[in-house]
Parts: structure tokens; sequence; C-alpha cells
């Protein structure tokens, strides 16, 4: 974690030495990301506790107020059929540009949200082989209230927009990105991630040509005329956060 946060590793190995054959004390931890979040420096320092008698237990690191505080500012995880059935039908209703933000978006989720959302990809890919097929997406959501129009033939219409390389079945990334939280308009970390994935050359904008290149031709045909009719035909950090709200 403090090598995450920090780019660099807690103490030197000269540091370790005298701490072990001198006693020593360890000098303390620094680091700017560190200082701007004092819970998890708290966090850091417990963990590395040097005397194993006083160091905070594996439990008692859980739930740790760093940790708690992340868990609760989550969006929850689908739970159920009629969850994970819900979260689909959001995702197959959204605008192709949306959905391929949300692609590019999975890659940086954090360790506990990823982890929450791996943990439900493999109680449906029950066989352990990658993917999920239409007929085993079927089966999943078999429990989920069903549509009086539509029936169940709406699992087949998620089932092809998930599939989005047209390959028959849905891969890991593919299904992370139908069930995290949509709304990553509201969570910057994600939109910054997703608008780099378009910026191409990474001069701060993303141009008509990145979108094509990006997206498919119909799809950026979309998106281009409301680039074009509001922004001058590229696009800002702002102005593709904007796009996103409008799903």
């Amino acid at each position: 974690i403090y090598a995450l946060m920090t780019s660099k590793l807690p103490y030197r190995i000269y540091d370790m030495s005298f701490h072990v054959a001198e006693g020593e004390p360890l000098p303390p931890l620094k680091g700017e990301a560190l200082a701007q979040e004092p819970q998890a420096l708290d966090f850091v320092q417990q963990c590395l506790c040097p005397d194993f008698r006083e160091r905070a237990s594996a439990e008692d690191l859980l739930d740790h107020a760093w940790i708690f505080r992340d868990a609760q500012d989550m969006v929850p995880t689908p739970t159920s059929a009629n969850d994970l059935a819900k979260r689909l039908r959001g995702f197959a209703s959204l605008s192709q540009f949306k959905r391929a933000t949300l692609m590019a978006a999975v890659r940086h989720l954090g360790a506990y949200e990823h982890e929450q959302l791996r943990a439900l990809f493999q109680k449906v890919d029950v066989d352990h082989v990658g993917t999920i097929t239409a007929e085993r997406l079927r089966q999943v959501l078999g429990k989920a209230a069903v549509s009086p129009t539509k029936g169940s033939s709406w699992v087949d219409e998620v089932a092809r927009v998930l599939d989005s390389e047209r390959k028959g079945e849905i891969d890991y990334t593919e299904f992370l990105a139908a069930v995290m939280d949509h709304a990553i308009e509201d969570r910057r970390d994600l939109a910054m991630a997703a608008f780099k994935a378009f910026d191409l050359n990474d001069d701060g904008m993303v141009s008509q040509h990145e979108l094509q290149y990006v997206l498919e031709d119909h799809c950026a045909a979309d998106v281009l005329r409301r680039v074009q009719a509001h922004h001058r035909g590229e696009l800002s950090f702002d102005d593709f956060v904007e796009l996103l709200r409008q799903g």
C-alpha cells in the first residue's frame, strides 16, 4: 500500500539493518500522498509496526476507519438475480459511447470493488472458463422478475450487447463493465481513466479522429454530431463528463 501511494519503499535496507542489529528506531514514514490521507498513514503504520506483539491483526485492520470508509462509499454489488438483472438491463440501455467508457474505466477500479465484482463473475462462471455464454446467463437470471411485455427475451438482448466483440460469449471484462456502477461521471478517477483511453495522443483533448478510432463508425457519428453542435469538434475532460451524464 505504501509503495502504491508513494512509488517508494517504506524503509531503506540501511535503516532496516541498523534496526535489527542495533535496535535503532526506524525513520518516520514520508510521502505527500500519505500526508494528505492521515487515515491511510495510520493504517500503513499499523501494518508496519516492527513489534509483532503490538502489530494490528488482519481482523483489526479490516475494521480500520480507512478501509471501512472506502467500503461504505462503494455502490453495492448486485447480490440477487433481480439486482443483477437490473444492472445488466441498465447497461444494455446505455449508448455505445457510455458502454465503451465503462469498458475503459473497469480496468481502474479499486481493489475492494474489483474483488466484489470478480467474486460475482465467479458465481456466474461456474465452469471457471473465463467466459459466460448467453445460455448460462439465462440460467442465472431465471429467478429474476420477468417483463410482462418482453418475457425473458431481454436476456438475449443483454447478452448480445455485452458480447461487444461478437464472439458468442461474454468475457470477464465485458461482464465487469456491465455490473459495475455506471455513474462514472460522478467518480473523477474513473472518468479520467476513461477519458485518457480516448485521448490517444495525450494532449488533453479528444478529437473527432480519436472518437472514430475508439468507437464504431455509427456510434462515433452520433457522438460527433453532439460534439460539433456544442463542443467545436473536440472534447475537453469537462465536455467528456457532460456526454457521460447523457448516458
